[in-house]
C-alpha cells in the first residue's frame, strides 16, 4: 500500500508518477509533465528518456526531486515522517543553490569570516 496515498499496488512508477503526492510535487516543479510521465518499463529507462528529453537545468532539477520522493517515502514508512510537496520541491532548490555555491572557485562567492 502507498505510504502517501493509501492506494494499493504500491510500485517505483507508482511511487514517482502515479501517486497524487507525485503528481502534486511535480506539478510544484513547472517541468514538463507529458516527459516526466512517460515511464517506459523500468526507472532506468526513465532516467534515461529524462536525460534525453529535458533541458540540461530541468534534468539537474529533476533528479533530486525523484531522488527526494524516494526518501520522503522511506522516511515516511519508517519513521512515520512526512512533509509537503512544497517542502520537497523548495528544498530541491536549496540543494542545487547549495551546491552551485559549494562548485564555485574558491575565490568566487565566498565570504571568509
Amino acid at each position: 500500500m502507498c505510504i502517501f496515498c493509501s492506494s494499493e499496488g504500491e510500485d517505483l512508477k507508482h511511487i514517482m508518477i502515479e501517486c497524487d503526492f507525485a503528481r502534486q510535487t511535480w506539478s510544484l516543479t513547472h517541468l514538463p509533465w507529458s516527459i516526466i510521465v512517460n515511464w517506459g518499463d523500468a526507472a532506468e529507462a526513465w532516467i534515461r528518456h529524462l536525460h534525453q528529453n529535458l533541458e540540461a537545468w530541468e534534468y539537474r532539477f529533476a533528479l533530486p526531486v525523484a531522488w527526494k520522493i524516494w526518501y520522503w517515502r522511506n522516511k515516511a514508512l519508517m519513521e512515520n515522517s512526512h512533509v509537503s510537496s512544497l517542502e520537497l520541491v523548495e528544498s530541491c532548490r536549496w540543494y542545487l543553490q547549495d551546491f552551485d555555491v559549494a562548485s564555485l572557485p574558491f575565490n568566487q562567492g565566498w565570504e571568509l569570516l
